[in-house]
């Protein structure tokens, strides 16, 4: 049995091998669902995370999403591949805090979330004490 290495995410954001790679690829060419967030900042800089489709990783622990930060500034142009879209959600919050830690603010942010996964797209409550953000 081939190892996969091409998937697609399924109406849940569960990543799913394909081997049609026609459909593939017509799945992958729609952002929409592809994309799990992006936070743009007052500054300039940018964090993204996507579904890459491709398997970055090894058979027992696939990378498939990305999270990658763009512009000025001490992240910039670091990345993070995660397996799943939670951990996906997850390494993007954790970059847009540390933007905000080091004093950047948020212009916009927007979050794709799937239905097992909590949705947000108020950055604003970045600043709290909580550790459930």
């Amino acid at each position: 049995m081939p190892v996969p290495s091409h998937y697609v995410v399924d109406d849940d954001g569960n990543p799913v091998p394909e081997t049609d790679l026609t459909k593939w690829a017509k799945i992958l060419d729609d952002i929409k669902r592809r994309r799990v967030a992006q936070t743009t900042f007052t500054s300039g800089v940018k964090v993204s995370t996507v579904f890459l489709g491709l398997n970055h990783g090894t058979v027992d622990k696939p990378l498939l999403f990305e999270t990658w930060v763009e512009g000025k500034g001490a992240l910039d142009d670091d990345m993070t591949r995660t397996p799943t879209w939670a951990e996906a959600l997850d390494a993007h919050r954790t970059a847009v805090r540390e933007i905000v830690g080091n004093g950047h603010k948020v212009k916009k942010n927007d979050e794709w979330g799937r239905p097992h996964v909590e949705r947000r797209s108020q950055w604003d409550r970045l600043t709290d004490d909580r550790d459930d953000l």
